[in-house]
């Protein structure tokens, strides 16, 4: 099983990387001030994560800025867990193709947004979240730094403390000191 379960994941990393390679995005640089359109990935197999993202969504929606979470949760079963919140959508691996591409409504839903800032709360190594980050609509991607190769504007270095709460601490304490010109 090693054996298929490797070939999957070379023909999905190659079918990833030809997608991102024809994918053109308009970089800029905004803070939470300054964007009209967030995007965030977060992992919501546990509720405690699930609640800090959900606190942390909210505060970064505004009257002028909206704000969309995708979670990824391991089981369909798992989805009756969470109670609907605006905003705030769910796929699971039954959403997931073989080369581990997500292909739900939920997930093609956040990829038609156009994002200012794309942010990655997650923090598996996983294929499936791979195709997210790297698929992304945003002209901003945020997260923290990985050994993989998605491909951030802006990297979080977390040596220590490597926390979902020590994250979005990170990600608030920087993008609020980042000043724009308008």
């Amino acid at each position: 099983m090693k054996v298929i379960d490797d070939v999957k994941k070379s023909l999905g990393t190659n079918i990833l990387r030809s997608k991102i390679q024809k994918q053109t995005r308009d970089r800029s640089f905004f803070n939470f001030e300054s964007a009209h359109s967030i995007g965030v990935l977060f992992d919501a197999s546990h509720q405690e994560s699930y609640l800090m993202v959900k606190y942390f969504i909210e505060s970064l929606r505004t009257s002028k800025t909206e704000v969309h979470g995708l979670g990824y949760v391991l089981s369909h079963d798992a989805l009756n867990f969470f109670p609907y919140h605006k905003g705030i959508d769910f796929f699971c691996i039954k959403d997931v193709k073989w080369q581990y591409e997500p292909k739900s409504a939920v997930v093609e839903k956040f990829y038609s947004h156009q994002m200012d800032i794309f942010i990655d709360l997650t923090f598996e190594d996983s294929l499936t979240l791979k195709y997210i980050s790297g698929q992304a609509n945003a002209k901003l991607k945020i997260g923290h730094g990985k050994e993989d190769d998605r491909d951030y504007d802006f990297v979080i270095n977390m040596k220590q403390d490597k926390s979902l709460d020590n994250l979005l601490n990170q990600i608030k304490h920087y993008m609020s000191i980042i000043k724009i010109k308008k």
